[in-house]
This record gives structure tokens, C-alpha cells and sequence, in this order.
């Protein structure tokens, strides 16, 4: 199986134990970092986990990340690096929403007034799902214009 990728590694059965205890435990904290990510809009999941995940890798060091043991330990230790990491990309993650319903309205102003109102209804609906934060970087950038 390791010659055709579907593992990375055998497990000899005397460290099974250990090895799926720390590969769980370092799965559950990927999930938890890609899920409090994806699910930050009223649209639900919208972000791609293989994004995210490599846009982590990049953030750790490669000795680190092949590990999990040791990725763990870096996720207890580099708490506020991670919460950076998920709070600039909760951002990413709700700037493109916005920016995907401003170009559903731009796209309905050349067309009727009944899909310039769905457009803007739409544009509010996601705008709803914005933190805070998030609503109030909007209302700075747009008093700009």
C-alpha cells in the first residue's frame, strides 16, 4: 500500500497505539482550525480545506508539520499564531462573499429591477453573516470610495 500512496508510513503494532493517538489528536486540531475557517458566513462552508491546510503547511516549519506529535505541540504552544492565522482567514473567507455578491449586483443592474432587488437582497443576506470586525473594516473601505 505504501508503493501506491495510500499510506505514508507502516505502523509496527507495538507503537500503533501511540502513533493513532497523536495522528487523531492531530487531525481533530486540523479540523478545528479548517472548520472555525469554513463556517464563519451565513453561506455555510465556502472555503477549500486543501487551501487552507496548505496555506497552514506554510505557516509552520516542514519538520514540524510532518510530525504529528510534534504538530500538536506546535498547535498548544503557537496559540496565537493559529488564531491570527484563523482570523485572517475567516477575513479572506468573508471579503470573497461579499466580493461574489457585489458581482452577482453588478452583473443584475445590466439586466431588471426585479434581479438588481434579488442581487441586493443577496448582498444582504451576506453581509448579515460578517463579524462585527469584519463589517466595520467594510463601512471603513467603502467610506473611501
Amino acid at each position: 500500500m505504501k508503493a501506491k500512496g495510500v499510506i505514508r508510513q507502516q505502523v509496527r503494532w507495538a507503537e500503533s497505539r501511540t502513533y493513532f493517538y497523536w495522528r487523531l489528536r492531530r487531525r481533530l486540531r486540523d479540523f478545528e482550525v479548517f472548520n472555525s475557517i469554513a463556517t464563519t458566513t451565513a453561506a455555510g462552508p465556502t472555503a477549500s480545506r486543501k487551501k487552507i491546510m496548505a496555506d497552514l503547511e506554510a505557516l509552520v516549519p516542514q519538520n514540524v508539520w510532518r510530525d504529528d506529535k510534534t504538530m500538536v505541540q506546535w498547535f498548544e504552544t503557537h496559540s496565537e499564531e493559529v488564531q491570527r492565522f484563523i482570523n485572517a482567514k475567516r477575513f479572506e473567507v468573508e471579503a470573497q462573499v461579499v466580493r461574489e455578491a457585489l458581482e452577482r449586483a453588478t452583473v443584475a443592474v445590466d439586466e431588471d429591477a426585479q434581479e438588481v432587488a434579488e442581487a441586493v437582497a443577496a448582498l444582504k443576506s451576506s453581509l448579515k453573516g460578517l463579524s462585527a470586525q469584519s463589517k466595520d473594516l467594510l463601512k471603513q473601505a467603502l467610506a473611501e470610495l
